[in-house]
């Protein structure tokens, strides 16, 4: 099923690009199946945020990881990645962490990519933490970064 629908080098804009048709009260309706949806920025690969869409309700922390894990979709996995990444950076960070001490994480590499785990930024919320813990955060994003370094 599809989750995500974005633009790639924003290639689309419009809602009716993608196959949608407002309904009002900020949803849209994908004409082949009635299902609804909502506008999120997706995925940064170098040059902005893309154009997206996501389907209306969200998945949870569980099932859009194991989304983006499974998915054969590059909008399934680029979206969801940027849902985990934004929305659930705490749970991520966990989830990392225990996948990493697994011997076989190597199939996890697709989706590991898609975060962009080589890059050494905390992901975690900022505001309305202590200093002790953004700075354990961010020691711990760090390691995770090493890892693919």
């Amino acid at each position: 099923m599809k989750y995500f629908m974005m633009s790639l080098r924003f290639n689309k804009s419009n809602p009716e690009e993608f196959g949608l048709k407002y309904k009002g009260n900020n949803e849209y309706v994908f004409e082949n199946d009635n299902s609804v949806w909502r506008a999120r920025q997706m995925y940064d690969f170098g040059w902005g945020a893309e154009n997206g869409f996501y389907r209306d309700p969200l998945p949870k922390f569980s099932e859009l990881f194991e989304l983006a894990f499974d998915t054969k979709d590059n909008d399934n996995l680029y979206g969801a990645a940027t849902v985990l990444t934004e929305d659930y950076p705490k749970e991520l960070l966990d989830k990392i962490e225990e996948i990493l001490k697994e011997s076989n994480n190597k199939k996890y590499n697709r989706l590991f990519e898609a975060l962009n785990l080589k890059n050494p930024i905390n992901r975690s919320f900022k505001a309305g933490q202590d200093s002790k813990t953004i700075s354990l955060d961010a020691k711990r994003w760090q390691n995770i970064s090493s890892h693919f370094n």
